[in-house]
């Protein structure tokens, strides 16, 4: 059990970081101001994209919402133990969405916009690695129930 606490510390990490990402883009969407992009500038050329607000919600608010969720639920799991089968299978079921959600948008950026936006990217690669350690997590959860 002593590696699925490891991993789920890890996904609340990452958590942190997709929520702070997130919340740093969405902030500069609202305000309709530049963000720092290190990435040559991108991150405008995403923003003012018009694949950038799907159904007239700002993409950022679609992560800042799902690592706030994942949040929340990996901290679950640490607190309340006796609920992990359901907590993992919605932190499960919130990577899932996030990775084809991540996937989609980068599949805009590259052939639509044909520009990436740095934090995108973080978030990408932030999301794929939650959901890589939650799938990691349920084959070794079902490994050590079956043993027992």
């Amino acid at each position: 059990m002593e590696k699925l606490t490891l991993y789920n510390r890890i996904i609340f990490m990452l958590a942190i970081v997709g929520f702070l990402v997130a919340g740093y883009v969405l902030k500069g969407y609202l305000a309709k101001t530049s963000v720092y992009c290190p990435a040559g500038g991108g991150c405008d050329v995403v923003r003012n994209s018009p694949y950038a607000w799907p159904l007239g919600v700002p993409v950022p608010a679609f992560g800042f919402l799902g690592y706030t969720i994942i949040l929340v639920l990996s901290f679950l799991r640490t607190v309340k133990p006796k609920n992990d089968k359901v907590l993992l299978d919605g932190i499960l079921g919130m990577a899932i969405f996030g990775t084809l959600f991540v996937t989609g948008f980068s599949i805009v950026e590259a052939f639509l916009i044909k520009r990436f936006c740095f934090w995108c990217v973080v978030s990408s690669v932030t999301m794929y690695t939650i959901f890589g350690l939650t799938i990691w997590s349920l084959i070794r959860r079902n490994r050590s129930a079956s043993i027992k």
